[in-house]
Formats: structure tokens, sequence, C-alpha cells
């Protein structure tokens, strides 16, 4: 006697045919994946059962031979199969996770236990991939980086030159005599009588680096300069002596001044001022990226720097914030004395292709 395999429709010997636990007669072709389908539906099989030893290898094998890759490590339970991707040189780690509803979808499409662990390899290497850090070349910016709309940077006079070199001179002592050494500077709309004095000099490594001093005037009392160096301490010096001066409409300003000229372990904690910020290589804002299983998209992601409320000495903003390898959003609050605190934070990732450093020291 024939049938016909209730799958794929092929006429068969009836030998040849063999029952489902769900009544349905199928050939030998298709029983194996349609058991695998069944059994997720009635929740009679769990990622312990796919994402079996000869999975994992398949994993690591694949992943470790990445050159962007320094480990890999794996945990299975029986919800999710979860990746742990480090990357080098840095040690990033990007993670991956895998759920029993993901593979079913996967399955759907490919029903083939091997042809779908291949797609998902494929995948998680084409993400990695994308976090690979690019070789970029150092460049000798023209314009300091410390940029904000509200600025004009414009060339010191000759006749000040000599006296900023003496001023300066214990950050300048190795610059050799045929060195060139530009001084830019433009005033603060938060701060009276001072102006932002920046130094670039073709001795300087790397070739893009700025470094960058406050000068205050006091009313009654000498001029003042205080080294921008990534510590809060001089901000907070020159806010004694030259009273800051923070309303509603420079408190978004004075919120990036004070960011980027903050640093720590990971650098500046820079504030975007806006979409396409050349700060950031142009491929961080065309390219999607992958974190918590979702699409990260910064072009989508970002928040240009906004006022949410302010109140009789502070106000409290948001913006979207970078910060090494990192990209969150942060509410932050900014006090009437310069202070600013971090309310509350999202990150969004933490793993970027690019790493975003601002020399200062």
């Amino acid at each position: 006697m024939r049938d016909n395999c209730e799958s794929c429709h092929e006429s068969y010997s009836t030998d040849n045919l063999s029952k489902c636990v769900c009544g349905r007669d199928l050939c030998y072709s298709c029983l194996a994946r349609h058991q695998v389908m069944c059994k997720i539906k009635h929740g009679q099989l769990n990622i312990l059962d796919i994402f079996d030893a000869a999975v994992d290898a398949q994993f690591t094998h694949a992943i470790e031979q990445h050159p962007a890759v320094a480990k890999y490590t794996s945990k299975t339970t029986a919800e999710v199969y979860k990746g742990n991707v480090f990357l080098q040189p840095d040690w990033r780690l990007y993670e991956f996770h895998i759920p029993l509803l993901h593979y079913k979808q996967c399955f759907s499409f490919r029903p083939d236990k091997q042809q779908s662990i291949d797609a998902f390899v494929n995948y998680e290497i084409a993400n990695i991939t994308k976090l690979n850090q690019p070789a970029l070349r150092d460049s000798q910016n023209t314009v300091p980086f410390f940029s904000l709309p509200s600025l004009d940077w414009q060339p010191v006079p000759t006749s000040e030159t000599a006296g900023l070199i003496q001023a300066f001179r214990f950050y300048l002592r190795d610059v050799e005599p045929q060195g060139e050494i530009r001084f830019l500077s433009t005033p603060l709309s938060f701060y009276a009588n001072s102006r932002l004095i920046a130094v670039h000099s073709t001795h300087f490594k790397p070739a893009h680096k700025w470094m960058y001093f406050l000068e205050a005037r006091p009313v009654n009392g000498n001029t003042q300069y205080y080294t921008l160096n990534g510590l809060s301490a001089p901000i907070h010096d020159c806010n004694k002596i030259l009273p800051v001066q923070i309303n509603e409409n420079n408190v978004l300003d004075y919120l990036c001044f004070f960011c980027f000229f903050i640093q720590s372990e990971d650098g500046s904690f820079y504030v975007i001022p806006h979409s396409k910020d050349p700060a950031l290589p142009d491929f961080m804002w065309k390219e999607t990226y992958i974190h918590n299983n979702k699409p990260l998209d910064l072009t989508g992601l970002y928040k240009p720097p906004r006022l949410i409320e302010s109140a009789e000495n502070t106000f409290l903003c948001e913006a979207t914030m970078y910060c090494g390898n990192s990209l969150s959003t942060v509410e932050m609050e900014v006090d009437t004395t310069g202070m600013c605190t971090i309310k509350s934070s999202v990150d969004h990732c933490l793993t970027l292709p690019y790493r975003l450093l601002i020399s200062l020291s």
C-alpha cells in the first residue's frame, strides 16, 4: 500500500511512513524536523536539547577563529543559550542570547537543525565583525576638538603669543624651536571676563591633540590660568574666583563644557551636541549594531541636549553621551554653582567599535 507524506505530499510505501505523536503520517526526511517543531510547540523540547556539546563546540570554534576575538565562553540553560565574546585588544564584552522562541522562528525558515545552527553562527560572526575596531589614521586637526554652535574660535593676536608661551612653558618645554605653535581662543557665555584658549603644536602626540586653558580675569586680581587636564579641580577652582553664570540660555553649553573636560579612565563624558557629529566617524552614524538581540542605530537613538525643567538653583537636562566605547542617554542635574550630577542613565551599548579618545594632558 502507498500513501502521501502529510508534509512534502510525496507518495511513499506505507512501510516508509511514520506517525508523529501529533498523528500526522510523515516520510523519514520530514519526520525529524517535524518532531522538533512538535516538541517545541508542546513544550517538550528546551535549549539544552538543541545546543548540546557539539553545537557549543561549533560556536566556539567559529567565533574564536575570528581575528577580533580574544576569548569565547558560553552558558546553556533550559531557556537560553548565552555567548560571551571578549574582543581584542581591549577585552570589550559582546553578549548574545538565543532563547527557544528565537530558535523556533529560525527553524521555521530553515527546517533542519544544522542549517539553523549555521545561520545563528554566521549571524553572530557578522555582528562581531561590525564590532571589530577599524584602523583609523590619526589626523592632525586644524580646529580644536571641543566645539559648540555658540563658540567662535579665533586666532590669538600675535602680540599676546609670547606671553602665553611663557605662561604655558611647562607644557611647551619639549616643543622644538622650529615647531609651529598655534593659539586660538573663544569667549564662554557662562564666564564673564574669561576666555577658553586652545593650543596646538606640530610636536604634540597624537597629532590631533589640543591643550586647553581657562583664562580668568577677576575684576580685582591678576589673570589666572587653569589647565583643563581631565580633572574637575581646575573648573571648580576657577568657579571660586570667577563665579559661573548659568541660566536657561547657556546651561546646555555649560553641560557640554563640563563633561568634555572631566574624564574617567574611559575618557571624556562626551555629550554629543548634534546628529552626525564629526567627533564620531561616519561609519558609526551609518551602521546598525546588535545589542541584547536588538538592532542599535546611533542615528535613531540619538537625542540632542535639551533642558527638561528648571528650578530655583538647578536645571535638569537630557543628553546623549559617548564615553570610551559606550553610548548612553543620561539625565543630568546642573546647579548654579557649576556642579553637574548624573541622575539617571540608560546604557544602549558598551561595546561599540569606535573608542573616543580625547587627549587633554
